[in-house]
C-alpha cells in the first residue's frame, strides 16, 4: 500500500500537530519546518500510531523516490535533531529489530 493522498492536512496528537501542506510541525506550540521527505515519514508514522514500521516499509509508503529505506535513518534523525531542543527527547523512537514509532511521551 502506498500513501499517495492523504485526506486531512494536519493531523494532532496531543502536543504533536502536523500540517503536511505546509512542511512544518508543531511541538509544544512551537512551529520546526520540515522537508518533503520528513514530513511523509511523520504522516505514516501518524497514520500508523501505535504501531513499529521497518525502515523498508516506512520507505515504500512514502512512495517518495528521494526517501528510500536508506534515507530514512538520515531523515529520522533530522526529525530527532529538530524536535530535541523542544521536547527534550526524541520524537521518533527506534528499537531494533521493529522499526520506527512515534514517541507517545511528548
Amino acid at each position: 500500500m502506498i500513501i499517495d493522498d492523504f485526506k486531512k492536512e494536519n493531523f494532532n496528537i496531543e502536543n504533536f500537530e502536523l500540517y503536511s501542506e505546509k512542511k512544518y510541525m508543531k511541538l509544544l506550540s512551537y512551529p520546526v519546518m520540515l522537508t518533503g521527505c520528513e514530513t511523509l515519514i511523520l504522516k505514516v508514522l501518524l497514520d500508523t500510531y501505535g504501531r513499529f514500521i521497518p525502515a523498508a516499509e516506512l520507505a515504500e509508503l512514502c512512495g517518495e523516490k528521494s526517501c528510500t529505506q536508506g534515507s530514512v535513518v538520515t531523515h529520522i534523525s533530522a526529525i530527532n535533531q529538530k524536535a530535541a531542543p523542544i521536547i527534550s527527547r526524541q520524537l521518533v523512537l527506534c528499537h531494533k529489530g521493529d522499526g520506527y514509532i512515534l514517541n507517545n511521551q511528548i
